[in-house]
């Protein structure tokens, strides 16, 4: 599928990740599925493809980091909790007019999502 290892820039910072072994759960009718990481689990990418009933293409790549929270969520507990946040990018395709179409989407879903709208999203707002 794509290259191995994989590389993302977290703040500043660039991050490998090699293909791992890993699967995804809740992804139904897949095609095909790849699963990249770092070597010390923090970082995860999913990389898949499944069928669309209309005979189209879902490709999705999920992003996600995983830290340890001393805090937990009990006050005064002082164990290690995971904590993972994720992004996906999905694309849904009959393969027409993709190669126009998905660079255009995802400039105007980039300039959506500024500082305020994502301040708001993660506040719970709808």
């Amino acid at each position: 599928m794509f290259s191995d290892p994989l590389s993302v820039t977290y703040n500043s910072v660039a991050k490998s990740l090699a293909r791992t072994t890993g699967t995804r759960s809740g992804v139904s009718k897949q095609l095909g599925h790849n699963v990249y990481g770092t070597a010390d689990g923090e970082f995860q990418v999913f990389v898949t493809q499944s069928s669309l009933a209309n005979q189209g293409v879902r490709s999705e790549i999920l992003l996600s980091r995983t830290s340890l929270d001393a805090d937990g969520p009990f006050a005064g507990n002082f164990d290690l909790y995971p904590n993972r946040v994720g992004l996906v990018y999905e694309v849904n395709s009959l393969r027409v007019a993709t190669a126009v179409d998905v660079p255009l989407l995802r400039s105007a879903l980039l300039s959506l999502v500024d500082s305020t709208f994502q301040s708001r999203l993660i506040a719970g707002e709808l």
